[in-house]
This record gives structure tokens, sequence and C-alpha cells, in this order.
């Protein structure tokens, strides 16, 4: 079966989507960095207007994916609005500076957004 995901960086185009077919959205913010992550007040509002699996975006900033520590605090705390707030998943990722996956942080994320299904992008 295939399954439809559609990015989308807005309410509207939340909506959109859905009226399209869309089996489930990519919740993002900042198209022009690549995504980063949404508002709360964006998650909130999609949550209750969207009847599709929403997974929401885990970057608090474009550019590359090596985060300091105070970015990576603030992915933790981003995880749990989500969970907060319903949301069906996560997609992250953290590189290290060599441009290999940062496996320890990325599984601590991962285990902080179960029991909500996730995804690693980087």
């Amino acid at each position: 079966m295939v399954r439809i995901e559609i990015a989308v960086f807005n309410i509207e185009s939340a909506l959109n989507a859905q009226s399209a077919g869309a089996d489930r959205i990519e919740l993002c913010s900042n198209p022009a960095e690549g995504g980063t992550t949404p508002s709360y007040g964006t998650m909130d509002i999609v949550r209750r207007k969207v009847n599709l699996d929403v997974m929401v975006m885990i970057r608090p900033r474009g550019g590359d994916f090596c985060y300091s520590e105070t970015e990576y605090e603030s992915m933790k705390s981003d995880i749990m609005a989500a969970k907060r707030l319903g949301m069906d998943g996560v997609v992250l990722g953290i590189l290290n500076q060599d441009g290999t996956i940062d496996e320890d942080r990325c599984r601590e994320l991962i285990l902080l957004a179960k029991p909500r299904e996730r995804a690693l992008a980087s």
C-alpha cells in the first residue's frame, strides 16, 4: 500500500494536504531554511483541525545538523511539547562534526519521543 506524506509549512497547507488526500503530513516551519520546528501554536491548531497522522520536524535551526548542547536541550523540549499535543511522531537527526550520525544523542531523542512513531532524517 502506498502512503502519501506531504511536507507542510503552515496551517493552511496542512488543511490543503488533508483535502487533497494525503495519508500523513510532516509539519515544519521555515521552508527557506529547509524546515525547522513549528511553533507550539501551529502544532496545536494543526492537531485539532487535521485528522491525519502528523509528524513534526524537530530541528532548532536551518543549516547543518551539528547541534550545540543548548540546541539539543531545545530539541528535547520540542519533543515533549509535540507529545503533549498528541502528535503522531517526530522527524529528527543530529550529525557529528565529521558528518557521521550522532548515534548517542539521536538514540536519546528517539527514546524521549516514545511511544510515538519516529522517523530519522539527516
